[in-house]
């Protein structure tokens, strides 16, 4: 088949992993996924180290026991510690506490930073303490890893040789994520057989912890819901929770174009922006001489996945830095990137760009921006809610595809770098110009998110009516 890149590679690798009865197989898809897009390889070293953290969690470890929780009550799970995962669910799992329907909260390491508020109030457990319930397991599990990686080998070798000899060459990385996989397989049966949960809550289950979560709440008959934390695209579809809520109309348009069926999505609202609808930055004063600002909110850890749009937003990007001096370009890079992509340009537009440190959030960038430009990322939409213009290139065909990549409705698009720099000047020299492009973002905002301010409470709405009914369905089985 030869399938490299995007939706079909998904679609096929779901496929694939489905018919397998190992649900640790399962598990893999996003992992797989990303794995098998060309050119990543993950180094030798990185894979050995993953391997021998993932054999050391085999090694039976003292217990530590599990704290006592109420039953039939809400288990949230942080798997993710991003913001886009943190924002979404934290407040969620705050207003449920208010609500005194937060049972518990299990996270993937020790977030007890992010989690603070909670402490001695609702039982939290780590993945690593759960996993320290197994015992004498670690031989047993290092032996059915194996054979599963056998397994997907094989599979995907007779989908596609090439890809089935990558496969081979990330077999550490492979082989860790199993392992993961199937310590929480076990993990998660005996903390909800001990917590017995009304419904189980978290932002994805794409990956192996999320995904076991989900799939042993099934086997008890107990509902799980995902919710929205970013801006969607075709491998959020087919979730295996029972319910996935949305941050709007648009949203849910775009998951009804991707396959998944109207029973199983919901419209709450998007929980991370609840403090900034409301409270719009005042447009950016300026000292005399001093240039606006062209925010450019970085998106490009994501290049492996699309290459050629990658490198010709490189081509674009250059040129339009080149012919645009009026103002100054400033980069706020996504917590999950690095430099690498902006130090390929030519040195004399590099020179030409400001990154902002690490620390800086992505509120304190937009309060400093006249104008703010992006891809496909999710910052373009919080950049739109909190007063600011987003001005999105479109730098191959394949962007204005909704089923392909994420889409930032209610922003400027633009073709040529020519065209983004008249319309740039325009904006930060042009009150009118600006008034009208906010008032125009402003109105599809309405479109794409539902209870504005109050989406954390909104959702909390849904799981108290959703676990209180018969209407909500254990996790799916199928895509």
């Amino acid at each position: 088949m030869n399938k490299r890149n995007g939706r079909e590679l998904w679609e096929d690798i779901v496929e694939l992993l489905n018919a397998s009865n190992r649900e640790c197989v399962r598990s893999l898809r996003i992992a797989l996924f990303m794995l098998l897009q060309e050119p990543l390889n993950i180094p030798f070293l990185r894979q050995a180290r993953q391997l021998v953290v993932g054999a050391f969690s085999l090694i039976p470890k003292q217990k530590t026991a599990i704290p006592e929780a109420v039953t039939k009550k809400v288990l949230f799970c942080f798997a993710h510690r991003t913001a886009s995962n943190m924002q979404n669910l934290l407040p969620v799992a705050r207003e449920a506490h208010r609500r005194g329907l937060l049972g518990g909260i299990i996270s993937s390491s020790d977030f007890s930073r992010e989690l603070a508020e909670f402490d001695g109030q609702v039982p939290i457990a780590t993945a690593a303490e759960l996993s320290s319930q197994l015992g004498f397991g670690g031989s047993q599990i290092a032996n059915e890893a194996f054979r599963a990686f056998q397994e997907v080998v094989r599979m995907v070798s007779e989908y596609d040789q090439e890809l089935g000899a990558r496969c081979r060459s990330n077999a550490g990385a492979i082989i860790a994520e199993i392992i993961a996989s199937l310590r929480m397989e076990r993990a998660f049966q005996v903390v909800l057989e001990s917590w017995s949960p009304s419904c189980v809550v978290s932002t994805s289950d794409l990956w192996p912890l999320e995904y076991q979560l989900v799939h042993q709440a099934s086997g008890r008959q107990i509902p799980s819901i995902v919710l929205q934390h970013g801006n969607l695209i075709y491998f959020y579809w087919p979730f295996k929770a029972s319910l996935m809520v949305l941050w709007g109309e648009q949203s849910f348009n775009e998951m009804i174009a991707f396959g998944a069926p109207s029973a199983r999505l919901k419209i709450g609202g998007m929980p991370a922006s609840d403090t900034s609808f409301g409270s719009v930055m005042a447009a950016r004063k300026h000292s005399d001489g001093e240039k606006p600002v062209c925010l450019i909110l970085s998106h490009t850890h994501a290049q492996h996945l699309e290459p050629e749009l990658y490198a010709s937003y490189k081509r674009f990007l250059s040129e339009l830095i080149s012919i645009a001096p009026f103002v100054q370009w400033k980069v706020k890079l996504h917590p999950s990137e690095n430099r690498s992509f902006y130090d390929d340009l030519d040195p004399q537009i590099a020179a030409k760009v400001e990154f902002y440190p690490a620390s800086t959030s992505l509120k304190d960038s937009l309060r400093e921006a006249d104008v703010a430009t992006t891809l496909y990322s999710t910052s373009g939409m919080e950049a739109m809610i909190m007063g600011r213009p987003v001005i999105v290139p479109i730098v191959s065909p394949r962007m204005t595809e909704p089923n392909l990549l994420p889409q930032i409705p209610g922003a400027l698009r633009v073709r040529t770098p020519q065209e983004f720099s008249r319309e740039l000047k325009a904006l930060v020299s042009s009150p009118d110009r600006r008034t009208r492009q906010l008032k125009s973002q402003t109105d599809v905002l309405n479109r794409c998110f539902a209870n504005q301010g109050r989406a954390s409470s909104a959702i909390v709405d849904i799981l108290e009516a959703q676990v209180n009914s018969d209407v909500l369905q254990p996790a799916y089985g199928g895509r």
